[in-house]
């Protein structure tokens, strides 16, 4: 991977870490401290720097990316405490956020709320909406200047830096707003994306799900029984009793355990010689390791035990 440094002799240099620390190149073209620099996280072949001159190449205190496909732009934060929304593709400023009192230090775009978080020297943390850039909350710990924010990628929790000390906060819920019709469709919703499914009843009292692997069919486990279902219609396609059960990679061969030493092998292609084949998904003594029983029988046909 590659590292850039930035420092305040106005110059940021590009290294490789896997050729230790090899210098590759300087950029130049600040004229004052370099505060912030991040990589383009949809062209790594590019990258956005920040300095005390109040350009952006691009930023003042800090600059950060939008997460999000659809958008295009950077946030950057200055000590003219305003925050400012970049189109990288025009260029241009599309909107100023106003509010704080104070020198900025820090603003990021959520990578799955819709928000924008930012914090100053005064203390003060604000929330905006990443869509309508209204202000939505401001709050205060009492911990003096605030520095820096983080996030947890698959967590609604975000971390505040200040001078006294760090806050942990969770924002929302991570549980999915959820609602079912009298008919079994269910709509549920995380963030901004909206899912429909719907209910279907299995003949056993589920235990355990297994999900062939190329995704068509799952097989449903419970009761000292087994279902497998195809994947999309929910139809069923084979039952029997069963202690184990397991798929073979190929999806269409599979074990199942009866008793402690009975095994089957069904397949749905062609028959293979006996032996522990690569793709095997059987069962084995836990004491030894040893196969018990590697039977291989053709579908449609009797089973061999």
């Amino acid at each position: 991977p590659l590292v850039l440094t930035g420092s305040d002799d106005m110059s940021i240099q590009l290294w490789d870490w896997d050729k230790s620390w090899k210098f590759l190149q300087v950029f130049k073209g600040q004229t004052h401290y370099i505060m912030n620099l991040v990589f383009n996280p949809k062209d790594s072949n590019t990258f956005t720097s920040s300095c005390l001159e109040y350009t952006v190449k691009k930023g003042d205190n800090y600059v950060e990316y939008h997460h999000g496909g659809d958008k295009p732009y950077l946030v950057t934060t200055g000590d003219d405490r305003l925050i400012k929304i970049w189109d990288c593709l025009s260029k241009s400023c599309i909107q100023t956020l106003e509010g704080h009192q104070s020198n900025v230090s820090y603003a990021i775009f959520h990578p799955t709320l819709p928000i924008i978080i930012s914090d100053s020297e005064n203390g003060t943390v604000k929330t905006w909406h990443s869509s309508t850039y209204q202000l939505e909350n401001t709050l205060n710990y009492g911990l003096e200047r605030a520095w820096c924010v983080t996030y947890s990628k698959n967590r609604t929790d975000i971390g505040l830096g200040f001078d006294e000390g760090s806050v942990v906060v969770k924002l929302g819920r991570e549980e999915p707003s959820i609602s079912m019709e009298v008919g079994g469709k269910i709509v549920f919703t995380r963030n901004a994306e909206v899912v429909t499914c719907n209910v279907a009843a299995a003949q056993v009292f589920a235990q355990t799900l297994k999900q062939s692997p190329n995704g068509r069919s799952m097989t449903v486990c419970g009761d000292g029984e087994y279902v497998i279902y195809t994947a999309l219609a929910w139809r069923n396609k084979s039952f029997d009793t069963v202690i184990s059960f397991a798929w073979a990679a190929d999806s269409n061969t599979y074990d199942v355990r009866e008793t402690a030493l009975k095994l089957k092998r069904v397949s749905k292609g062609p028959l293979v010689p006996a032996g522990r084949s690569p793709d095997y998904g059987g069962f084995s003594n836990n004491m030894d390791n040893l196969i018990l029983r590697d039977i291989r029988v053709l579908s449609k046909q009797e089973w061999v035990v």
